[in-house]
């Protein structure tokens, strides 16, 4: 359990900090995933996870496109400026 609850963390951070660094605040699983040596499938599933917390969702059917809650405020706030 304590690997499981690490590696969640992992991924949190990963995503918190790459989606910090750009103007709209998502980030892709293949991308997240090679980054952090993971599979994929394993970083989808704590991305889901993330996403019953409200810490984010998948902006694309096939879940390959994660946004942070503050990446959408990003989209959002560009989409307005346009």
């Amino acid at each position: 359990m304590r690997d499981y609850l690490e590696e969640n963390q992992e991924i949190r951070k990963e995503v918190e900090l790459l989606s910090k660094k750009r103007n709209f605040g998502c980030v892709s699983v293949r991308e997240l995933a090679k980054k952090l040596h993971k599979d994929p499938r394993t970083v989808s599933t704590h991305l889901l996870i993330m996403e019953n917390y409200n810490q984010g969702v998948f902006i694309d059917e096939k879940k390959t496109l994660f946004c942070t809650r503050e990446g959408l405020k990003k989209l959002s706030e560009k989409l307005k400026g346009e």
